[in-house]
Order: structure tokens, then sequence, then C-alpha cells
């Protein structure tokens, strides 16, 4: 549905450029301040980026274009199936655009049954029945398009998903569909290099043996790697494909670029280097930074259970690496961080695990 939690319109609309991991799609009346809400939150919780409708009518029978560019812009989209879903035209256009990105490959679709049969949402049959024979008398719907609107609701009937029903607690059915998601994200394949490394002569080989230098394999270890060399060479780019290729991989991720020039050494600006980290990590329950013994402590506290990606860019000092990520113990396992820097036995004293020079 149509908005990511966020109020203003110029804020949905960042945040649905930058893409979101889970789509929530369900019809307002049955499920939005019971069911949905308590996914909503849960997903929250867990830190999983979440777009949800919160207007509590719809207006018209459009669909608003900013809720279909949500949908193409996220990963997983959970539709919650209740008894007046297929009622509401709106919510059967929805259901057809998700299918349409399910069979190009954009997304995966999470069906919840929510109190109806899935045999029902695939034959369209009892409580669905009346919604569609009234689209389908309807002069202003062509036949074309409740076609198209049952042919989605089918296949996503068709999808194996969670059975809500009387003798089943919500809660557990919050819980596997988390569960999911959060598996699926932390062991997503890699990007495809040749798309990242387009038009970036020579760059791959360098790409590939970072990655594997990263041991992505290893889930237990938190491993820091070095990037070393002159000004100029390229370091930043191959850092930037490596991000980009791995981050999938990680429940967060943060990308401090430029630090030589932003932090010159004064606590004020490591702050607001370690705010960024935060804020990209915690996203809205970030927590403001103080100082920059404030700011270590949170970093060691709010991100010592959690998965991340983080790339410090540039380090010249080592009260950078010190107050940013002093510590393997600061990060959840599989963490991988990667430091670039001109400075080899800057590297060296901050007892990376492996370096690579270009």
């Amino acid at each position: 549905m149509e908005m990511m939690s966020y109020a203003s319109s110029s804020t949905t609309t960042t945040r649905v450029s930058q893409g979101c991991d889970v789509f929530l799609s369900f019809r307002g009346e049955d499920t939005r301040t019971g069911f949905t809400s308590h996914l909503y939150e849960a997903l929250i919780r867990k830190r999983i980026r979440t777009y949800k409708d919160d207007r509590s009518l719809e207006i018209g029978n459009f669909i608003a274009p900013a809720l279909l560019e949500a949908i193409e812009a996220s990963r997983y989209t959970v539709v919650v199936l209740s008894s007046n879903f297929a009622a509401s035209q709106w919510c059967l256009e929805e259901i057809a655009k998700v299918v349409d990105c399910m069979e190009s490959g954009k997304l995966t679709v999470i069906p919840v049954f929510y109190h109806v049969s899935p045999s029902d949402v695939l034959h369209q049959s009892n409580c669905f029945e009346q919604g569609f024979a009234n689209h389908e008398a309807n002069p202003e719907i062509t036949p074309q398009k409740v076609a198209t609107w049952r042919s989605a609701f089918a296949k996503v009937g068709a999808i194996k998903g969670s059975h809500v029903t009387p003798d089943k607690n919500e809660s557990e059915t919050v819980s596997e569909i988390i569960s999911r998601t959060l598996q699926d994200m932390q062991s997503a394949s890699l990007v495809d290099l040749s798309y990242l490394t387009k038009g970036l002569v020579g760059i791959e080989p360098r790409v590939k043996e970072v990655i594997r230098i990263l041991n992505m394999e290893s889930s237990d270890e938190v491993r820091f790697i070095g990037i070393c060399g002159m000004s100029g060479i390229g370091k930043t780019t191959l850092a930037e494909v490596v991000f980009e290729g791995i981050r999938n991989s990680f429940q967060h991720s943060s990308f401090i670029g430029n630090i030589k020039d932003i932090s010159r050494e004064h606590d004020s600006d490591l702050c607001k280097l370690q705010q960024k980290i935060l804020d990209d990590v915690l996203k809205d329950e970030s927590i403001p930074v103080r100082n920059v013994k404030h700011g270590q402590t949170l970093l060691m506290t709010e991100l010592r259970d959690l998965k991340v990606i983080i790339v410090l860019d540039d380090v010249n000092h080592a009260d950078q690496f010190r107050y940013l990520a002093g510590g393997r113990e600061w990060f959840g396992p599989g963490t991988r961080i990667i430091v670039t820097t001109t400075n080899a036995d800057l590297l060296s004293a901050s007892k990376v695990n492996k370096n690579i020079f270009v």
C-alpha cells in the first residue's frame, strides 16, 4: 500500500527511490489495526525496511504511481489475503503489479492466508466470488482487466505461504515471516559483477580478489580487510563496487566516504561520522551522538549483535579507526569492515585480517 510510515510526500519519494526490503499488501478494513499492524511493527523492530500504506481510505479507483514505484523498489511483498481483499479494485491492481514484478524476477511474494482458504484464493471462490462478480458487472471495468486480476490472484494463491486460522496464534505467523525474510536477505546471492564493473577497465579481477579475502562463507567471524595504495589509483572505486556487490548479504550497511577530508582530527568531525554509521544501520531508531566517547559507546553497544558491512574510505589517522571501528567485539558475527588508506603501517597497527595492495 502507499507509505513507508513516513508522513511527507517528499520524504516518501526519497525513500522509495532508495528501495525497501518488504512491501505490505493488505485490505485496510480487514487487517490494518490488527495483524498487519503487528507484522509491520515486528519488521521495523528487526530493522527491516518496510513500506506500508497508512491511509485509512482509498481515494478513487486508480492506484497511485508512488505505490507502483514502491512495489518495483521492493525485494519482498507480503500479501495479506483476507475476506474482503478481492472487493477492492485498488488491492487487485496492486496484486497484479506484484505478480508482474515476481514473474520478471524482481521480487519474492510471501502470501498470508488470513482466515481464508488458499483454495478459495486459487479459484476465487466463496468469500472472493462476489467481489469478482461485482467487478465483472461494472461497465467501467473491462473484461480484460478482471481477467488479469483473476490470473494474478490465482498465481498468488498457488504459492506456499502462511495460513492464519482461528486455532493458530497470530504471533507465530509473524515470527515465521520475520525468520523467512531475514534468512533470505542474509543468504542473498552476490550482485552480478559484470553489471557493476561495466566501463571500469581491469577492475573485475580486483573485485573478485577482495571478495575472496572477505571470506563471505565464514559467518562466525568478524573480518577487517584493508585496501592500500597511492592516492588516485582507484581504492575508493574498488571499495564501492565490492560494497554494492555484497551488501544484500548483510542485515545493514554503511559506506563512510572521504574520511580524511571530513575528519581533521577534531572530535566534532568524528562525531558526525559516528552518527552517520548509526543512522545508516539503525535507521529511525538511531540515537543522537553527544560526543566522540558517547559515539564510541553507542557503536559498541548498538552494533554488537548485528551482521553489518561497513566501508571506511580514506582513513589516515589511528583515531578514525579507534572511534569508528575500534574492535571486532563491536560487531555481530559475519560482519565485514573494509578500510581504504594510503598508509600501510596504519593497517598493520590496526590488526586487519588481510590487506590488498592496488
